[in-house]
């Protein structure tokens, strides 16, 4: 009688549970819909993909949210300047020194940021060799960028003990 009793109540929770399965919820922070010659899409941004449909005009991504990359590209390459740039010493305790061979130093400048992008210091370049005193700065992480004729050649990652 127990066993009869236990097997209904198991086959009872089953039907409950089954009956009781939902489908994926989520709250989407952003999202629009595309429309083209080739019908339209929902979309939304940030969750990673579910399944992948692919055909002869091209792919789409399914689930909740789809990932979104933006890459930002900080300058061109020149193949035209032959140019060696040296920061030392890094870390830096209270002078900094940044020299430049084989080029004019007066089209160059250089400019000091904090890691929030606010600009400290910025100097023209009269010699090839130029010194900063960075004594009076906090110990953090600053980025000092090279800046060839208006246009950013090259940053180090500076660190100020």
């Amino acid at each position: 009688m127990k066993q009869k009793r236990f097997k209904l109540l198991f086959v009872v929770l089953i039907v409950f549970r089954m009956t009781g399965i939902q489908a994926q919820n989520s709250i989407s922070t952003s999202g629009k819909t595309a429309t083209g010659t080739g019908g339209s899409v929902d979309y939304s941004i940030g969750q990673v993909i579910n399944m992948t449909n692919t055909g002869t005009n091209g792919s789409v991504s399914t689930g909740v949210q789809q990932p979104y990359e933006i890459y930002i590209v900080n300058g061109l390459e020149q193949t035209d300047v032959t140019l060696q740039i040296v920061v030392y010493p890094n870390p830096v305790i209270d002078q900094l020194t940044l020299k430049i061979k084989n080029n004019k130093p007066s089209i160059f400048s250089i400019q000091l940021y904090q890691a929030d992008g606010k600009l400290i210091k910025s100097k023209k370049m009269t010699e090839n060799k130029i010194v900063m005193d960075v004594h009076e700065l906090i110990p953090s992480t600053y980025l000092l960028k090279v800046i060839k004729s208006g246009k950013e050649i090259k940053i180090f990652k500076i660190i100020k003990k």
